[in-house]
């Protein structure tokens, strides 16, 4: 949007990629324009919770296998 062309926000991710994390862990701070951070914190905050569902389903199918011969795919369209 246009209205927060010129606006600055600063984000430093916290978690390294790859990582398990324990609950309340901080992933990432950000600091800017609070009407940009709070217009775009839902849309983060759905995509942060989809994609840690993924990894952590992931890892769970990991474990279950045991196996690092056995390597576990995905394409977009699953």
């Amino acid at each position: 949007s246009s209205k927060f062309k010129n606006s600055d926000l600063s984000l430093k991710i916290k978690a390294k990629d790859g990582k398990l994390l324990k609950a309340k862990s901080v992933i990432a701070e950000g600091i800017g324009d609070a009407k940009l951070i709070l217009a775009g914190e839902r849309v983060i905050l759905n995509l942060l919770q989809h994609l840690s569902a993924v990894a952590t389903l992931t890892n769970q199918f990991a474990q279950v296998l045991n196996n690092k011969k056995i390597k576990i795919l995905d394409t977009r369209k699953t």
